[in-house]
């Protein structure tokens, strides 16, 4: 299975910036976040296709999409943010394969902040099982040209630099 849960604690960094959790989940596991460490208020799951549906009424959306499919959710993430004509911030959290074409393509020209995490994360099984992966992970952070989306961006390159959870973040194109 590809379907595995954020940890509570990557989540519980994020929830710091984003105390209310975010407006939408477009690739739950769950139509609503239980066991999945999600605070949203709004969950797309499979069922509903949440790569069909358009994000651009969501003000902060956190996406761990599958890890066999995440190039799709990466090409929807850059039509979303591009075309949306509110402020915007979409959090991502994808493995690190910088030889893919996808971080040329879809990552590193329009992210504004990429957080590399100091350990391989472990997520969490639809059974609660750990699951240990065999590469790092990154949050990838797109955002709209805005104050608030400025002051956020800030706020978790602080957040995470402080907790020691990077290696390093990237600041692309801010």
């Amino acid at each position: 299975s590809s379907e595995f849960y954020t940890p509570k604690s990557l989540m519980q960094q994020l929830y710091k910036v984003f105390p209310d959790g975010f407006d939408l989940d477009p690739c739950s596991p769950t139509s609503d976040g239980s066991n999945t460490n999600i605070k949203a208020t709004k969950y797309l799951t499979a069922t509903d296709d949440g790569l069909s549906k358009s994000w651009s009424k969501y003000r902060t959306i956190y996406c761990n999409p599958p890890f066999d499919n995440h190039k799709i959710w990466l090409k929807k993430t850059r039509q979303e943010i591009a075309t949306t004509d509110q402020e915007q911030i979409i959090i991502m959290l994808i493995p690190v394969f910088l030889w893919y074409p996808y971080w040329h393509d879809d990552i590193f020209p329009i992210a504004k902040r990429i957080v590399f995490l100091r350990d391989r994360v472990v997520f969490v099984e639809p059974s609660g099982k750990r699951k240990h992966q065999n590469h790092a992970s990154a949050l990838i952070v797109y955002a709209t040209d805005s104050d608030w989306c400025l002051e956020k961006l800030e706020q978790i390159r602080a957040e995470f630099t402080e907790h020691s959870f990077v290696s390093a973040v990237y600041n692309t194109s801010t």
